[in-house]
């Protein structure tokens, strides 16, 4: 059986192991995830949704650690700010049937909204939540800080086997490589810098993991949660509540996201060129695992190397809108 997908027994017996009761209806493959499975499910006590997590990620060293870590903070998070966290079964948060590892939730009302549908008044609402979440004190968690020294990646390696397979990304990645190592250069100066003032947050609040409902929104999908320089994820979340779809900065958004966050944590003096230039991390991170997933390096699923190759393009252009917004976010900071 795939191991990225679960069979009506398998949901049964998940059921009967959490205790939700007998099944009513069929379980529905939800869409969105871009790492994961997602499916919904109804019983006798209600929604529920069951994210099943890619083997490919979950087997990986201290993969489990950090999942049950990442939910400690959801769960500690949730008493102040709105989330929705994975449920406690026998104790934790990760559940374990047969070779499956997966999180169980409560299903929630409301949708996530597009880059173009957000407006001023989210961005504000999403400003407000994230200043709330670094004024937290998690300390009582004592939680492990992955933060490791950005490393400089073997691009060139990237592009001989991406010609090499005739990847459907090659082109563009051979236009930009030069790019990508200047990119990389100045990320790797930046995390050397900025390696020490450190808060708790999620690390990965863009709209597609923010549910809105009746103009009220719910944090969910706090796997990546952790630690991380306070303005380093200040920027990085401004930016994903101010962006379009074409990519451009909308001033006003921006202004708005800033408004929030400033009511109940101010911003630091800090240098932003620093903090900007630390934003080419993420994304690089990022392409350099689609890459990976594209070109089938550990992965063995024909959708995870679709997925992955779709992946590669949207972020090399992601970077190239960022490179180009970088001076004109400067100046607005």
């Amino acid at each position: 059986m795939n191991p990225m997908s679960l069979n009506f027994l398998d949901f049964k017996q998940i059921c009967a192991h959490a205790g939700l009761g007998a099944i009513v209806g069929v379980p529905e493959s939800l869409s969105g995830g871009l790492l994961h499975k997602i499916y919904a499910i109804e019983t006798i006590s209600g929604k529920y949704v069951v994210k099943l997590l890619n083997p490919e990620i979950i087997n990986r060293l201290g993969a489990k650690h950090n999942y049950r870590q990442a939910e400690s903070i959801a769960e500690h998070a949730s008493r102040s700010v709105p989330t929705l966290a994975a449920k406690r079964i026998n104790g934790t948060f990760l559940q374990v049937w047969g070779d499956h590892h997966y999180l169980l939730y409560d299903w929630i009302v409301g949708r996530s909204l597009t880059n173009n549908e957000v407006t001023a008044f989210h961005s504000e609402k999403v400003g407000s939540i994230l200043g709330r979440i670094h004024s937290l004190d998690f300390s009582h968690l004592e939680l492990t800080d992955h933060c490791t020294n950005i490393e400089v990646v073997d691009w060139d390696f990237y592009r001989q086997h991406g010609e090499k397979h005739n990847a459907e990304w090659w082109e563009l990645f051979h236009f930009q490589l030069s790019q990508l190592h200047e990119w990389n250069a100045r990320a790797v100066r930046a995390g050397k810098i900025l390696i020490t003032e450190r808060v708790v947050s999620h690390r990965d609040l863009d709209a597609k993991n923010v549910m809105w409902h009746q103009g009220e929104p719910v944090i969910f999908d706090w796997e990546s949660a952790g630690c991380v320089h306070p303005m380093c994820d200040f920027m990085e979340t401004a930016l994903y509540w101010s962006e379009n779809n074409e990519g451009s900065v909308e001033i006003d958004r921006l202004r708005a996201f800033i408004r929030g966050y400033e009511r109940h944590r101010p911003r630091l003096d800090t240098d932003w060129e620093t903090v900007l230039e630390h934003g080419f991390s993420g994304k690089l991170d990022w392409l350099e695992y689609n890459l990976k997933r594209s070109l089938k390096m550990g992965f063995s699923d024909e959708e995870e190397q679709k997925l992955g190759t779709a992946q590669v393009i949207k972020t090399l252009r992601e970077l190239k809108h960022y490179a180009a917004a970088f001076p004109v976010l400067l100046k607005w900071l």
